[in-house]
């Protein structure tokens, strides 16, 4: 470095050297951001799976709730969750057995809080992030 600033080659090197850092890290925010989004969506069908349960619970009824694959909502009683677009869902039970992209499901809590089915909803083919519904007598919720 001259005694009147930097040279113009001592930028060039910091410019480029910039350049290199913003194009490693744009992939990497990128890829952040989509993993961000479907744990969300898995967290936010498990808060209201547990939120069903818990009205059928507290208000000492049965109540239904639909996994509408198509429509990408879920649905029980008053409440109704849209699922983001930008994430794959899958769902099957015990029945099935077997992933399915389209149609809808449905699981029913009593008011003790058991379920009538296994349920299984998977986010983008990740097996963990797949949100469990047991018959059990407790009927939990589970990630």
């Amino acid at each position: 470095m001259n005694k009147r600033g930097f040279t113009v080659i001592e930028l060039m090197v910091v410019v480029a050297l910039m350049a290199i850092l913003i194009g490693i890290s744009i992939p990497l925010m990128s890829n952040w951001q989509s993993s961000s989004q479907e744990k969300q969506a898995a967290q936010d069908i498990l808060s209201s799976l547990r939120q069903a349960r818990s009205l059928a619970i507290t208000g000492n009824q049965t109540l239904q709730v639909v996994l509408d694959l198509d429509d990408l909502k879920i649905t029980y009683g008053d409440n109704s969750l849209d699922l983001p677009e930008t994430v794959k869902y899958e769902a099957r039970n015990k029945k099935t057995d077997a992933w399915s992209d389209s149609g809808s499901l449905t699981v029913t809590f009593t008011p003790q809080g058991a379920s009538d089915d296994t349920f299984y909803v998977r986010v983008n083919e990740d097996d963990a992030l797949t949100v469990k519904i047991e018959s059990k007598a407790i009927g939990t919720a589970r990630l």
